[in-house]
């Protein structure tokens, strides 16, 4: 399984990365960028976005989803409120997970989505 990571916070692109990774999961590489070109054209199956920095997420779940249709996407949110995590699913996510999780306890949920 691939994936990209898509965080404007370069600071936290380490943590997630070894969270993918430390779950089996090849990191393909990492954009600050919402609609990174690129990267989405390694076809990832697994896209995890940092929706709290990005500019206009739901937008930027719903062009991930048309780029990617295939793919797990998985949103990071500091507070996956249960109205905000449905706007999110309708959207494109296929799930949110919370930021304030462990690198193993994101890892998990992150291959528990991507299966």
């Amino acid at each position: 399984m691939q994936a990209v990571i898509i965080e404007p916070q370069a600071l936290f692109v380490p943590f997630l990365a070894q969270a993918l990774r430390r779950s089996g999961v090849a990191v393909l590489g990492s954009s600050g960028c919402a609609h990174p070109a690129a990267l989405l054209r390694q076809r990832p199956d697994v896209v995890l976005v940092d929706v709290d920095h990005v500019a206009a997420p739901l937008g930027c779940l719903r062009a991930l989803r048309a780029a990617l249709p295939a793919a797990r996407i998985v949103a990071v949110a500091d507070c996956p409120e249960p109205a905000w995590t449905a706007l999110a699913r309708a959207a494109g996510a296929d799930a949110v997970l919370s930021a304030a999780a462990d690198e193993d306890v994101l890892g998990s949920a992150i291959l528990a989505h991507a299966a």
